[in-house]
Parts: C-alpha cells; sequence; structure tokens
C-alpha cells in the first residue's frame, strides 16, 4: 500500500520513497506500507540526488513559496477582505468602525500584496516550523543523509486559486 498521509513518513520501518532517488528501499517493507513525501520535499529529491551524487551535499537551505489558499485555518477568506483599492485610505468613522473590519486572520500581517513566512502551524515546534520540519526530516531520510543541516522556509503567497474548471475550447475563439 502506498500512504499519502504523514502518518507513515518518519516511521524506521516504512521506507519513504522517490522512485527516481531510492526506489531500492522498496525492497525491503516489513509493514507492508511506501510512503511518499511531502510535495516540497517530493520535487527537490531528484535534482538533489544527483547534485549529491557527484559533489556531495554539505546542507540546504530551502525556501517554498506557496499559495495562501494552501494555509489552513482562516487564512483564505481573511486575505481578500483586508485589499483596499489604490488611493486615499477612507476617512475612519469610528461609529461604524466595529461592522466593517475584516474577519480575523491566521497570519501576524496583511497578506494582500505581501509574502509573509509562516509555520504551517503554530505555535512552531521545537524544530521550527512543521513544514521546515518536513522538508528537513524527509530529505535526510531519502537521500540517506541522517546529519545534513537543512533549513527551510514558508512563505505564503496572495494567489487567487481556479475553483471551476475552463471550457474547452475556450470561448474566445482560440
Amino acid at each position: 500500500m502506498v500512504d499519502n498521509s504523514s502518518a507513515w513518513r518518519m516511521d524506521p520501518e516504512v521506507p519513504l520513497v522517490v522512485p527516481e532517488v531510492n526506489v531500492a528501499d522498496l525492497k525491503s517493507t516489513p509493514k507492508g506500507i511506501v510512503a511518499n513525501p511531502n510535495c516540497t520535499t517530493m520535487v527537490a529529491m531528484p535534482v538533489l540526488k544527483p547534485l549529491h551524487d557527484v559533489a556531495g551535499l554539505t546542507g540546504l537551505v530551502v525556501a517554498t513559496y506557496q499559495a495562501v489558499s494552501g494555509a489552513a485555518g482562516t487564512a483564505w477568506p481573511s486575505w481578500p477582505a483586508r485589499w483596499r483599492p489604490p488611493g486615499p485610505p477612507p476617512r475612519p468613522d469610528l461609529r461604524r468602525r466595529r461592522r466593517h473590519l475584516p474577519p480575523v486572520s491566521s497570519f501576524p500581517a496583511p497578506v494582500a500584496f505581501n509574502v509573509v513566512p509562516w509555520p504551517a502551524r503554530w505555535p512552531m515546534t521545537d524544530r521550527g516550523d512543521q513544514r521546515g520540519a518536513k522538508v528537513r526530516d524527509e530529505s535526510r531520510k531519502i537521500l540517506g543523509l541522517p546529519e545534513l543541516p537543512v533549513t527551510c522556509t514558508c512563505v505564503r503567497v496572495p494567489v487567487f486559486t481556479g475553483t471551476r474548471r475552463p471550457s474547452w475550447p475556450p470561448s474566445s475563439g482560440i
């Protein structure tokens, strides 16, 4: 069975496999389970393994830029409400202000027109943010480098994601 969740990724008896990198780890599956890594780790491994084979990795510094919509909680609903069109700010009307405040955000700074480095979960773990810990631990396991120094920063970017599939062919006649 191939498990896509994070439940088995760091179990020492479950191989964490990226086929282009460590397919030989499939020879031993004591629990009958094979895990696949976090998406960020997954895309980095086919590039990092050949670099390690040729030059030897001494450390990784990783930055990911991911859509705000991928963050859990109130992140996605809050950022469009914080957008204001260019121009002078509206005059405050203190009597009405409470009714028109944007929803509370799970981010420490305004997200609209901004990029925010922020852990996947708060509070941060003792080993850094959750996403960074995944990249660090999973990279070490897949590459077989248990002491590899890894630093990872996840940055959330305010982009809209599509909610409908586009029609094909496009109506513009292209």
